[in-house]
């Protein structure tokens, strides 16, 4: 399975060019809109998510600061639902495409970290993600 990771910018671009059976992952901002992908016919699904490019690092804090960090933040933290959310939607297309476009705002670090667990999960392998210079999935 070919995974590619993207900007929001270039999986809106090329959306609609690509030729083979694909899916497509996108991830925004909770304050973001949902971008504009171009028809295509080979597009069998996407799956919207929204949460910001943070780590919950609220236990680390000091309970007032962490009190404050969640309210302003807490909303748009990745969940576990939205993991489980990934791998219905995988599992679910999985033998009918041959390809995933995953994007985020940046194209660098929650693209990439998607993009492993799927490689990893596809693939038996996400070295290819992990040891690129250009993503930071951390």
């Amino acid at each position: 399975m070919h995974i590619e990771i993207a900007s929001r910018l270039m999986a809106e671009k090329a959306s609609a060019i690509i030729k083979t059976p694909h899916a497509i992952i996108s991830i925004t901002d909770p304050d973001r809109g949902v971008p504009a992908f171009k028809p295509n016919e080979n597009r069998l699904g996407i799956l919207h998510l929204q949460f910001y490019d943070l780590e919950d690092i609220s236990a680390q804090m000091e309970p007032k600061d962490a009190v404050e960090y969640l309210a302003q933040f807490g909303h748009g933290l990745f969940k576990d639902e939205q993991a489980a959310e990934i791998v219905d939607f995988v599992e679910g297309i999985k033998d009918r495409i041959k390809g995933i476009l995953i994007h985020c705002e940046a194209g660098v670090s929650r693209s990439a970290a998607v993009a492993a667990v799927i490689e990893l999960m596809l693939n038996s392998s996400n070295k290819r993600v992990l040891q690129d210079g250009q993503y930071s999935p951390g």
